[in-house]
């Protein structure tokens, strides 16, 4: 009876050992499994990285000259700026001969590996040379061309270090053996890592390929313990007795042991189907103790699925929502042609304006760069924004578009001016959607929105009170310079169409503030403040606001043209003195400025620190590369030299490219990016946004982020890097002089240790700062700014800029 009772003991206790050893299998399978995907990822990220890099026009333009000087310093460049890379060279194509100036050099198996990336598409797998030695690095190549399927003009090579590897594979805990290894040709694998608390014994339990490279993940299971019978074999002296004592607490242990792997089986399908996002099946613990676990990553699975499954619902409804809610039929609003407002006032101004004379007295000076901008009452009057409103339709006509949507801002000369806007166009032939008085954001929402292509808006944006202006959106794009001097010469030319539209009224408050709000999404409340200036904002950004579940504490919100408390222009310190002593009163998490038309942001941390635009825009880039790494970001010459910084390191790509909405806007479009931005406030969103400036959306995005974090938003941003900078100074002068200043400048020898950047004006990098001057488009202005790692760089940057203007204007008092 014994013997039995202990031979069935054995026979039960094998079967536990067969599923321990598949129990550790499965686990080494998912181990080797997850290193091969986090070593995909982490390589494919820098090819990605190098992809974006191969993809710059400027790049391409240095090899396509064999402008080698410049080739060689954006080498330098990206050496200092690429995080973890060992050496980057770029390389002319047909590069055949070994290179050994630079370590790691560049041996033969290089040499074809950038022979792959030229005759092939896309870029050739990853793998390791120089391996074994001092020198060995992880290689990748990638193909600088004009277009996709154009011919190699260079190559960019990169090497990484192989302990990339060992770091992830050190990260995974393996009862067994793991190992990353290249595949060679007729010859044993090379091992580049491992790691585990076994050794390789034979053939490999399994393998896993590594995507983008010539690499396999290979596992060893770990072993399992001794089976019973040998125990038996080696305790049989000791007695019937002490057998009959371990046979009942073997038969115990074996209860035991089953019934924990039992609910070992349970915890590793919940935790698959918690990974997956799938509804869990119920789970009944084996051992009592367990019930409790099971249940609580039961409902946590449960809930991360619906959660999901809620977004998408919401997305998908929010969508359609946005779309379906705005396309209400136009003729519902439209007012008769024989009783239309301001009918007996239109047709004044069309008499007044069928001579020539007339014409001529539109000057050229309020046609700026990146919109149409002048005195009230002096350059810009009610029959010049008729004129003008008459060229934008004729312009609208000749691309095709029958519509055009109006609005304008809370100045006190802005409901005339729309008025005569208006006449203009319908003058022209074009009909209106008059949308009212709104910030430019939601112009340019309703333009896409409502399918018309075309919008302008009556706004002196952040300009003096005296000021005001029309922006101007074709083809559901901002007006460039060029196409703002083709309005003016239209006028010249006296090429105005002659027609009779019809004017319709729309609300599109409501559907702007749904559609913000079915994107967005906060995971807590934030306290708020928002200063509007008593500009256009105040019409929407506190309610949008409180909508996101924010508690907002308003201030100057009130639309008032004559800006009682403050001008509205975030960009200067002296307007955000009020918001950041009302940040620190209300003990709130964040505040928001925004400037007279709504486009612009300026953001005071908890402390009530001034955040300059280009330290918001890394926090934003820093989240929109987290989805999406290997995007492009946007930013103008006046911005911080660690935004690139930031951006690299986050798997992005830096573009720097030319101050101005439009212009940046333009960018953004042109190059696919996903996020641009410029020092001035404006921040344009691609990535779940429609890629226009909106300063209500990018606030309302930052506060997305803002509550994940645990910490306040000063520690956030005292995160970010920042070095000892200026705000922008301007110096002013005559009408043309900025030009001339400029083109004397380069005329000038370069400055000795210095990189000079001529993108908009000239940028002087430094090795411990960088300084900027260039004309503004807006104004008869020069700008400048400064930025170095301390007080006493910055003052040396500034010193060389000061000899320099001496050089070229010794007239001019510098401010700085």
């Amino acid at each position: 009876m014994v013997v039995l009772f202990l031979l069935v003991s054995a026979i039960l206790y094998l079967q536990a050992s067969l599923k321990d050893a598949a129990a550790v299998e499965r686990e080494a399978r998912l181990v080797a499994s997850g290193v091969a995907e986090r070593v995909a990822v982490t390589t494919q990220a820098r090819m990605q990285m190098l992809l974006g890099i191969a993809q710059d026009p400027q790049l391409a333009d240095y090899f396509s000259t064999d402008n080698r000087a410049e080739l060689d310093g954006y080498a330098e460049q990206l050496n200092r700026l690429l995080p973890g890379v060992l050496r980057l060279r770029l390389l002319a194509a047909g590069q055949r001969e070994p290179e050994n100036s630079a370590m790691p050099h560049l041996g033969y198996a290089s040499l074809e590996l950038i022979r792959l990336a030229e005759e092939q598409p896309g870029v050739p797998p990853a793998q390791v040379h120089k391996f074994g030695g001092a020198q060995q690095h992880i290689a990748i190549a990638v193909a600088v061309r004009n277009s996709k399927q154009g011919p190699a003009l260079g190559v960019i090579h990169a090497a990484f270090p192989v302990a990339l590897l060992q770091d992830v594979v050190e990260r995974s805990r393996l009862n067994g053996r793991v190992e990353v290894r290249q595949l060679v040709q007729r010859a044993a694998p090379l091992v580049l890592a491992a790691g585990g608390s076994g050794r390789a014994a034979g053939e490999p339990d399994g393998r896993f390929e590594v995507d983008g490279t010539i690499w396999e993940v290979a596992y060893w299971s770990g072993q399992v313990s001794t089976p019973l019978l040998e125990q038996i074999y080696l305790l049989a002296p000791g007695g019937i007795a002490a057998l009959l004592a371990v046979a009942l607490m073997g038969l115990l242990a074996l209860q035991m042991q089953r019934a924990l792997k039992g609910d070992q089986y349970s915890l590793l399908e919940l935790a698959e189907v918690l990974m997956a996002g799938k509804s869990p099946k119920r789970q009944q613990a084996k051992l009592l103790d367990m019930q409790s676990t099971l249940e609580i990553i039961e409902h946590q699975a449960r809930e991360f699925a619906n959660a999901r499954k809620q977004r998408r619902e919401r997305r998908k409804r929010g969508s359609a929502s946005a779309t379906e809610g705005i396309m209400v039929e136009e003729d519902i609003f439209a007012v008769p042609k024989t009783d239309q407002p301001g009918a007996d006032r239109r047709a004044r101004q069309a008499e007044a304006l069928e001579n020539a004379d007339a014409l001529a007295a539109v000057p050229a000076s309020i046609f700026r760069a990146y919109d149409i901008r002048g005195l009230v009452g002096e350059t810009l009057t009610e029959n010049v924004a008729y004129t003008i409103g008459q060229a934008i339709g004729s312009e609208g006509y000749e691309q095709g578009f029958q519509s055009i949507v109006v609005a304008r801002d809370g100045r006190n000369s802005s409901e005339a001016l729309q008025e005569a806007l208006i006449n203009g166009l319908l003058s022209s032939g074009r009909d209106v959607i008059d949308i009212g008085m709104l910030p430019t954001p939601l112009l340019y929402y309703a333009v896409h929105e409502l399918n018309v292509g075309c919008g302008c808006i009556v706004t002196g944006s952040h300009n003096p009170i005296e000021y005001n202006g029309i922006k101007v959106v074709l083809g559901e794009k901002s007006l460039s310079p060029e196409q703002i001097q083709g309005l003016y010469r239209r006028i010249a030319d006296g090429r105005l169409m002659k027609g009779q539209g019809q004017r319709n009224i729309r609300e599109i408050t409501e559907d702007y503030i749904e559609r913000v709000i079915n994107d967005v999404r906060l995971a807590r409340s934030l306290k708020v403040v928002v200063d509007c200036g008593n500009g256009v904002a105040g019409m929407v950004a506190p309610e949008l606001f409180r909508r996101l579940g924010c508690d907002v504490v308003e201030l100057f919100c009130e639309v008032d043209g004559s800006f009682p408390n403050h001008h509205p222009d975030p960009s200067r310190p002296e307007n955000l003195e009020a918001l950041k002593q009302a940040v620190v009163e209300n003990q709130a998490d964040v505040g928001l400025a925004f400037d007279g038309d709504g486009d612009r942001l300026g953001v005071i941390d908890s402390s009530g620190k001034l955040i300059w635009p280009d330290r918001v825009l890394m926090y934003l880039a820093i989240d929109v590369l987290a989805r999406l790494p290997g995007g492009d970001i946007v930013y103008d010459v006046k911005c911080s030299r660690h935004l690139a910084n930031v951006v690299l390191s986050n798997g992005g790509r830096p573009l720097m490219w030319k101050s101005g909405h439009s212009l940046l806007k333009a960018k953004l479009q042109e190059t696919g990016a996903l996020l641009a931005g410029e020092f001035s406030g404006h921040i344009m969103f691609a990535e779940r946004w429609y890629g226009f400036d909106d300063a209500l959306y990018a606030g309302a995005r930052l506060l997305e982020i803002l509550a994940l974090e645990q910490l306040s938003s000063a520690e956030v941003f005292t995160g970010l890097p920042e070095g000892e900078s200026t705000p922008e100074y301007q110096v002013q002068l005559e009408e043309g002089q900025g030009d001339k200043i400029m083109d004397a400048l380069e005329q000038q020898p370069e400055i000795p240790g210095a990189r000079m950047v001529w993108i908009d004006g000239l940028r002087a990098e430094f090795e411990r700062g960088w300084g900027l001057v260039r004309a503004s488009n807006t104004t008869p202005s020069l700008v400048f700014r400064f930025e170095a790692d301390d007080a006493q760089a910055l003052k040396v940057v500034q010193d060389v800029f000061r000899t320099l203007m001496q050089k070229v204007a010794p007239e001019l008092e510098m401010p700085f």
